[in-house]
């Protein structure tokens, strides 16, 4: 299995991070943004924070886009790019691909109860696992949570129960839970600006880190660099929400970079039972086999070096 299926996997999950979390005035649409501290209460709590991001989670229940474009570089050397497709759904429905040269080469997804990756390579097959398997210890080949689709995408609750914390920096402030992601401890960290936001194409939330809870190493990283307003329809009628155009996701130790770009996307539509049936289940295509990765052993993470043999495109 080629860590680039991982990456893409991963880059999909964390890729929609930052939705307009600390915005008033919901129903007029973007506006300006005011930070806590702005209103009169000092530097915000874990509590606030939270606060914000669980209202925030409320008002994006779907987002569907067709103008998806992936470029990767590894180790300096530009793969060539991608352009795809992406839906998602609340709770755990998700599907992205990828195509090139009208040919598909990566697709991604997941329903309530497994989740799936393949990139053409030869003849690779289609991984799978369900989601009681995978919190049963199944491994992946990076740091991978399945929740982090919705969270990522901010359609997630955080649960106010969990002990986070604040910590104050010179333009930011950095929300903090110390958790662990397949039995290895780490932070997770969303950063927020604390400079007041004028302009909707620019995000409140900027990035979202995973570090290695013993050596602070980051392991990756999603920096959100631009954000995109879109309208739709509600029975006070219409309003406004914005979702990550332009994101940098970063591996560190594999010497990787990967920048997705989402162009125009329709959000809070409702998905038909048939569009789900289409969109959430698990393919079978003729000539490709089926894996379950319960029942395979990880051979160790893989190298950069397969990460430019797998390429997305030869």
């Amino acid at each position: 299995m080629r860590i680039m299926t991982s990456c893409l996997l991963l880059s999909s999950l964390i890729l929609l991070s930052g939705c307009e979390w600390m915005k008033k005035g919901h129903k007029q649409g973007p506006g300006p943004v005011n930070n806590l501290k702005d209103q009169g209460y000092g530097p915000p709590t874990a509590e606030q924070l939270v606060s914000y991001l669980n209202k925030e989670a409320d008002r994006l229940t779907s987002l569907e886009s067709s103008d998806i474009s992936i470029v990767t570089t590894v180790q300096k050397q530009r793969l060539p790019g991608l352009t795809g497709f992406m839906v998602a759904e609340k709770s755990r429905n998700f599907r992205l691909t990828g195509d090139a040269l009208s040919t598909q080469y990566v697709d991604i997804g997941s329903n309530n109860n497994q989740f799936w990756f393949w990139v053409k390579d030869g003849d690779a097959p289609l991984y799978y696992c369900s989601y009681d398997n995978y919190e049963k210890g199944v491994k992946l080949p990076m740091p991978f949570q399945p929740e982090w689709v919705v969270q990522a995408l901010g359609m997630a609750k955080y649960d106010p129960t969990r002990s986070y914390k604040v910590e104050l920096k010179r333009d930011t402030y950095e929300l903090i839970e110390n958790t662990t992601v397949q039995g290895q401890p780490v932070r997770k960290i969303t950063v927020f600006t604390s400079a007041p936001i004028k302009d909707a194409t620019y995000p409140q939330v900027i990035a979202h880190i995973v570090q290695d809870a013993a050596t602070g190493k980051t392991i990756c990283q999603a920096s959100i660099r631009r954000m995109r307003p879109a309208s739709y329809r509600t029975a006070e009628g219409e309003a406004n929400v914005s979702y990550p155009s332009d994101i940098l996701l970063e591996w560190p130790a594999e010497q990787m970079s990967m920048t997705m770009k989402i162009g125009k996307a329709t959000v809070n539509k409702r998905i038909t039972n048939e569009e789900a049936s289409r969109y959430f289940t698990l393919p079978s295509w003729p000539g490709i086999k089926s894996v379950d990765l319960a029942n395979m052993p990880l051979r160790g993470n893989p190298t950069s070096r397969d990460i430019r043999q797998a390429g997305g495109i030869r």
